[in-house]
């Protein structure tokens, strides 16, 4: 007994002595691990670094763009860019329009999309530093363009005004500003639940994906952009999610409109059309029968022929009113694109968004400001 009673304040004594040791010792605080600069290296290297820093979540590029057909892809497929960056804008090289493409997107938009979809990848919320952009150039040239050291130094000489901020993109474009407003993230998050929201967008596990998936939607665009989109959902439309509208055969049955989720068995052969149709605050699939269809799309032209107005319905291709429209019409279960000059165009009803067009005027102003406060805040899985 007497043994076991030293024995016990022998073990007592040596860890005290251990813990006292060890506390003076001085603590190094563990710190987070950093980026790794990407400052020099060989082609081959800066290419394998700037894939890496495309597909990763901190720069978010897959959240818009994507790597191969997308068609709900919100910006570019970059998949063959450096084939096409030379002859993309007249009087630049391949280094220039991509040097540009990133500092200042709105200087030249491809067609068929939307101004101010993307902001400066120097600039919050993205802010990659400038060898980081260096990098992830040099590997959107590999995809069907020569990443070597020539066009590396093509690139250095065009991004150099942007280090030095010698350039600023052009006045009146849309900037990213922190986001100051009065708005409460966790009631947004209820009233994102509440309305119709959760019945077309998907937060995270969230709701649904008939619109746009809206988690990253802060990482990928500006508090601006989002509230433009809440007040006037049809300024901007993502592509892949505009309004398909169904018109039938049958006289006097009304038309049906939603978001084209499915062409069955594919869009070169549809037999099937599934749509996500929004009624009241619930959204349900229909599968549309083709064979009772008397035109569908997402665009209605009127077309005055013989003193007669008629109106086509078709899906947009490429064009305008005042230069002619090129759309694609479902005839006998195949698509035939057809030209409509603009001397025969009487109006034209373009693809709209199928969010409700007067959402914003559904909520408070206090509601307006707490919903945006939470989608700015969605930044993707933590």
């Amino acid at each position: 007994m007497r043994n076991s009673r030293n024995l016990l304040l022998f073990i007592l004594a040596v860890a005290g002595s251990f813990v006292y040791i060890c506390n003076a010792i001085p603590q190094i605080e563990s710190q987070p691990a950093t980026e790794t600069p990407v400052v020099g290296g060989s082609p081959e290297e800066l290419v394998a670094a700037g894939k890496a820093i495309f597909t990763s979540d901190r720069a978010q590029c897959l959240t818009c763009h994507s790597l191969g057909e997308d068609p709900k892809a919100r910006c570019p497929n970059q998949e063959g860019l450096g084939e096409r960056a030379p002859r993309r804008k007249p009087g630049m090289g391949a280094a220039e329009y991509l040097i540009e493409s990133v500092y200042n997107p709105n200087a030249y938009v491809v067609p068929g999309y939307p101004r101010n979809q993307m902001t400066p990848v120097n600039k919050p919320p993205i802010a990659l530093p400038h060898d980081e952009i260096l990098a992830v150039i040099a590997f959107l040239n590999s995809l069907g363009g020569k990443t070597d050291a020539v066009f590396l130094e093509q690139v250095r000489k065009a991004q150099d005004p942007w280090r030095q901020g010698l350039i600023r993109p052009e006045e009146g474009e849309q900037q990213f500003r922190p986001p100051i407003f009065p708005g409460e993230a966790s009631s947004g998050r209820e009233i994102f639940r509440s309305q119709p929201c959760i019945q077309c967008h998907r937060v995270g596990r969230e709701g649904r994906e008939i619109g746009p998936d809206l988690t990253k939607i802060g990482a990928s665009q500006t508090p601006d952009y989002i509230l433009e989109s809440l007040f006037s959902p049809s300024a901007v439309i993502v592509r892949g999610y505009k309004q398909t509208i169904v018109f039938w055969k049958q006289a006097g049955r009304p038309s049906i409109r939603g978001v084209a989720l499915a062409w069955l068995p594919n869009k070169d052969r549809p037999r099937t059309l599934r749509l996500g149709v929004l009624e009241g605050e619930q959204t349900q699939e229909v599968n549309i029968d083709l064979t009772q269809v008397a035109s569908v799309g997402d665009t209605i032209v009127g077309v005055k022929r013989n003193g007669q107005l008629d109106s086509l319905c078709g899906e947009y291709i490429s064009g305008d009113e005042k230069t002619g429209l090129t759309l694609a019409f479902l005839e006998e279960g195949n698509w035939v694109e057809r030209q409509i000059p603009p001397q025969v165009i009487d109006f034209v009803n373009p693809a709209t968004s199928p969010m409700p067009p007067d959402f914003a005027e559904l909520l408070t102003p206090q509601q307006i400001y707490d919903l945006l406060a939470y989608l700015v805040a969605q930044k993707g899985p933590a």
